[in-house]
Formats: C-alpha cells, structure tokens, sequence
C-alpha cells in the first residue's frame, strides 16, 4: 500500500479525535491501489488477544477530495468508529451494538454504505478505423484494448485497427507491441 498525508482526511480524523477522544495520530493513511467496491477500511492485526491498528485505508476519490466534504467525512468518521470500538476493549466489534452506539455518538450512520457519486470513468483507448478513421470501439483498460487491436478489424472498411490513447500519442498495433 501507498502511505499517503491527506491533509482533509487527517483534519476529520481530528474532528472525531475531538468528539471520542481517542488519538489516532500515528495511525498511517494509505490508498488503495486499485479497486472500486470498497471506499474505506481500517486495517488491524489481531495478536494475542491484543487489537494492534494497521492502518486506515482509504480510495483515491477520498483522499483526493473529489467527493462531497460530508461524503468524505462519513466515511472517514465509519472507519474511526472502527478504529474507537476495536481499541475501547482490544475485541473487534465488526458492525455489533458497540460499533453502532459509537457511530451514533460521532453522528453518523453504521450503516457499511453511503451515497457516493457515480465512478465514472474516462475511456483511455479509443479504437479507429484505418481507412476513415471512425471510432469502433472504446475502452477502460489496457488489456481489452490490445485484443481488439490484436483479434478484430473494422466494419466499416475491414480495415485494421489503430489504438489512440487519449493520454499520450495515437498508437498502431506494431508501436504499441513494442512498448
């Protein structure tokens, strides 16, 4: 994992430091590498009957800020509430009555979901026509991309495919195999 300073995450963990009164200071802030179903997590190592925190664990929309700041702090104040009820009594809680009067004390739902915006993300590889140039395809990943380049031709004109990333430069199949 990716141990990052979120200024914004650390000032509402803060905030709920205030509330509870637990410090969680040392505790590292890191990103997830990839995935897309979970926005946040508390990580702890369970030892000996002793809860020893990890690290709280949080998606790159958090942590960049792209969502709504009452977004942001929900999340980040479920974790905390992880964090809080874990470390009251070295037992990990899941989502039991203790979690949940923790997560009514900091205001906030105990429920694992909240409303997020809409993930959308950018097609980054464009398949054209060779002939005409017309667009036949898009996609999100790398991989899929270079199938179709690789397996398929153009309805259009039967033509070859040519791959354009919108990040850089237009690329055919014969420069992008090199890479």
């Amino acid at each position: 994992m990716k141990q990052i300073q979120s200024k914004e995450v650390r000032e509402v963990l803060r905030e709920a430091e205030s509330i509870l009164g637990l410090c969680c200071e040392a505790i590292p802030i890191e990103a997830y590498r990839q995935g897309t179903k979970a926005v946040g997590a508390y990580r702890f190592r369970e030892t000996a009957g002793r809860i020893d925190p990890v690290s709280f664990v949080f998606c790159r929309e958090i942590l960049e800020g792209y969502w709504p700041r009452d977004v942001i702090r929900s999340v980040v104040f479920h974790e905390y509430a992880h964090f809080y009820a874990n470390a009251s009594d070295q037992k990990n809680h899941h989502h039991d009555a203790v979690f949940r009067s923790v997560c009514h004390r900091l205001g906030i739902s105990s429920k694992a979901t909240v409303p997020v915006p809409a993930r959308r993300h950018q097609p980054a590889y464009l398949l054209r026509c060779s002939v005409c140039n017309k667009k036949v395809a898009e996609r999100i990943r790398k991989d899929s991309a270079l199938r179709l380049l690789k397996t398929h031709q153009s309805t259009c004109c039967r033509a070859p495919l040519t791959l354009e990333v919108r990040r850089g430069r237009p690329m055919t199949k014969k420069n992008l195999l090199e890479e």
